[in-house]
């Protein structure tokens, strides 16, 4: 007999539920349906003890069968038929004991061989009943399947229209609430996909997943998708943080444990050293607009430390290209600016280190052992810049061509340029492409690199950079405002900080709070990083009425997902959200599918 306390109450529940509604299955059908609902195999000792315990099994022992009528045959075989009386089966003896011996003897073999047949269509009937109730059994097993799989399906669209509550209707919008928080062509919630976005950045869902899922001993998948429910749920209700979910209740170490690793991952790092090996040094901002010679830079150019160490990864050991916004200068490329050309054109000995630096200053982590190749970069120079310190060795004809996640078209023409430094007296040989918008205007942007000419073609240059930085201009008026801003208001200006965020106290308390804690500070690093100025001081009620309540189409396009904004006529916010939209792409941000996401406004 199975240890009935070890199965599972809605297991049990299943059990007793389809025995009640049909008492002819046995426990081989109801073992059968337990495993097509479950997934697990339960025994037939198991199911049965369970019954027993109910009060549902038959008594003990097999059905009685209907008692045979016994027959005391004659001398002579005879075959006796159901309406014989006793005097015809007397008479039919004394004829026969009164016939001689050799006329008894065929008459006997006849007799039976008529019984033989007899014994066989009996068993063949038998057997034919046996078949039809077993065909019955598993007909009806069949049956109670589809009613129940019919049921569910109700229960799911009827959930849709009916007040929460009861076990099945909470099932109902768990799986209505999952297939919300999927990156689906048509989403009702923007909030979602842009706090994912800020999720994305700083991986804080997935670095606690693999720990969910090695304490409760379940796939990693299903407990990332159990947290995002949990995570995104309060943007689908009425009232943000009333959710009625209650899944992912961990123990209060598992909380503490998760606590800590969200708080180190919402690090944001504000400049990296470059320490080379003849111990110069230069810095790179934490969003790579440009080379700077001091740590004292715009807090606005901060990023997480997760998507710092994804670029460190790929620049220098995945060989991918280190994608600068602009070159540093105005009248003559800096001296950091060659370091960093030198630095990346050495094969092993050129860069020594990379420390990464807090919004404080403090160092976060020293990352070196690089492999002993050249590393390569991208960036771009604009036409004003070191007039008087470059020179055009060969430039090529413009072509159309169509870059970027939108593919816009631009005409792009080869290029090959000297840049000099006459303090450094250094000189250094770059190629790239210059890129106009129409044959008839101006150079609008130089796109160089040390890539060599057979390793990328100029168009894959361009296309990578564009990809990366697609506003150009306007990204250079931004740049150029937070700069001025930080100069003169460096002391007043705010920058994103864990000190003041509740997941500490709320890992002492239960995951969902937890979790709903991580959602404000997605908000906060949100509104800090990508909104205009002011939105620092709004809250996420502000932003679900204004930014996370839009619709939203999400296209499918090569290696991006395109994803297309629809504010409804005389939205108020389209400037705010466009700005939003042109700092999110510059991020680079890519899916757990490692796909590019792309914002845009229908």
């Amino acid at each position: 007999m199975g240890v009935t306390h070890k199965l599972k109450p809605e297991i049990r529940n299943f059990i007793l539920e389809q025995k009640k509604s049909n008492p002819t299955l046995s426990c081989r059908n109801l073992s059968n349906l337990a495993q097509a609902e479950f997934k697990i195999e339960v025994s037939k000792s198991s199911i049965n003890a369970v019954i027993k315990e109910a009060g549902l099994s038959a008594p003990i022992g097999r059905k009685p069968k209907k008692a045979r009528p016994h027959i005391i045959m004659p001398s002579l075989p005879i075959l006796l038929r159901p309406q014989d009386t006793a005097l015809e089966i007397i008479k039919v003896d004394l004829q026969r004991v009164s016939q001689p011996q050799e006329e008894a003897k065929p008459r006997a073999e006849e007799e039976e061989q008529k019984v033989k047949e007899e014994e066989a269509r009996r068993q063949e009937e038998k057997k034919q009943l046996e078949d039809e109730r077993e065909k019955a059994e598993n007909e009806a097993a069949r049956q109670v399947e589809e009613a129940r799989w019919r049921k569910q399906a109700e229960e799911e669209q009827r959930v849709q229209e009916e007040a929460a509550g009861g076990k099945q209707q909470e099932e109902a919008a768990k799986l209505e609430i999952e297939a919300k928080v999927k990156l689906s062509p048509q989403i009702e919630n923007s909030g979602i996909v842009l706090l994912r976005a800020a999720d994305y950045l700083i991986a804080g869902t997935s670095c606690v997943s693999p720990l969910i899922s090695k304490g409760l001993n379940q796939p990693q998948s299903d407990i990332l998708i159990q947290a995002e429910n949990l995570l995104y749920s309060s943007l689908l209700e009425d009232n943000i943080g009333k959710s009625s979910l209650t899944q992912l209740q961990l123990t209060q170490e598992m909380n503490q444990e998760i606590s800590r690793i969200l708080l180190n991952a919402l690090q944001e790092v504000r400049c990296i050293k470059i320490t080379l090996a003849n111990k110069d040094t230069l810095y790179l901002d934490g969003q790579l607009y440009t080379i700077w010679s001091t740590p004292y830079l715009p807090y606005d150019f901060s990023a997480s430390i997760s998507n710092i160490k994804s670029r460190i990864n790929k620049c220098f050991y995945e060989n991918s290209l280190c994608l600068i916004f602009m070159a540093p200068g105005y009248d003559m490329p800096s001296k950091e600016f060659f370091n960093l050309v030198s630095g990346f054109n050495s094969r092993g000995n050129g860069i020594l280190n990379l420390t990464l630096y807090g919004n404080k200053l403090e160092e976060l982590a020293v990352i070196s052992s690089f492999p002993n190749k050249k590393h390569f970069f991208v960036l771009a120079m604009w036409p004003w810049q070191f007039t008087e310190s470059r020179k055009i060795n060969k430039i090529g004809e413009f072509t159309p061509v169509h870059l970027g996640a939108e593919a816009k078209e631009f005409y792009l023409a080869e290029i090959e340029l000297e840049l000099s430094q006459p303090q450094a007296k250094e000189t250094v040989t770059l190629r790239g492409c210059v890129l106009k918008t129409s044959p008839n205007e101006k150079a609008r942007l130089i796109i160089l690199s040390n890539a060599d000419s057979e390793g990328l073609k100029s168009q894959e240059l361009a296309n990578a950079y564009i990809s990366r930085w697609p506003n150009l201009e306007e990204a250079f008026q931004d740049y150029s405002r937070k700069v001025e801003l930080f100069t003169y208001t460096a002391n007043a200006q705010r920058f994103f900080s864990t000190e003041n965020l509740s997941l500490s106290q709320n890992a002492l308390i239960d995951t969902k709070s937890l979790l709903e804690s991580y959602l404000k500070a997605l908000d906060l690093y949100l509104r800090l990083s990508f909104m205009p100025a002011g939105y620092e001081e709004r809250d996420l009620i502000t932003m679900q009425e204004r930014f996370y309540s839009l619709k939203a189409n999400i296209k499918p396009q090569n290696d991006c997902l395109i994803i297309s904004f629809q504010p409804e006529p005389g939205y108020g916010f389209l400037k705010d959200l466009s700005y939003l939209c042109r700092r999110l792409n510059e991020k680079g941000v890519y899916s757990g599918e490692n796909k590019l996401l792309y914002f845009t406004i229908a």
